[in-house]
């Protein structure tokens, strides 16, 4: 996706530890970085689930960056995140880019 006229990507990784799955944003090209928010979206919007991340370490520059421990797998279902068979992740990019 586009944002900040910049190319993002996210990226899902379901190795993380503990039956949990790390959700990461990706500079897709280029070398910036932004704070941002996740929102894991449950079927009552009351029960959303929300990540802010500010804290994009230099060293990761043009890499990927977000929660390691982000989606519990376990218990998707049970507890309303999972919606015919999909889970619905949303971002929003609260800074201008930065190096």
């Amino acid at each position: 996706f586009t944002a900040k006229n910049l190319q993002w990507y996210l990226g899902v990784d379901f190795e993380g530890p503990d039956q949990h799955a790390g959700v990461y944003l990706f500079a897709e090209g280029h070398s910036r970085r932004v704070d941002f928010k996740l929102i894991l979206f449950n079927m009552d919007p009351l029960k959303d689930k929300v990540h802010t991340v500010n804290d994009w370490s230099t060293e990761f520059k043009g890499k990927g960056w977000g929660p390691l421990k982000f989606i519990n797998r376990t218990n998707l279902e049970d507890t309303g995140f999972l919606v015919n068979s999909c889970v619905r992740i949303g971002v929003e990019i609260e800074s201008g880019p930065f190096e």
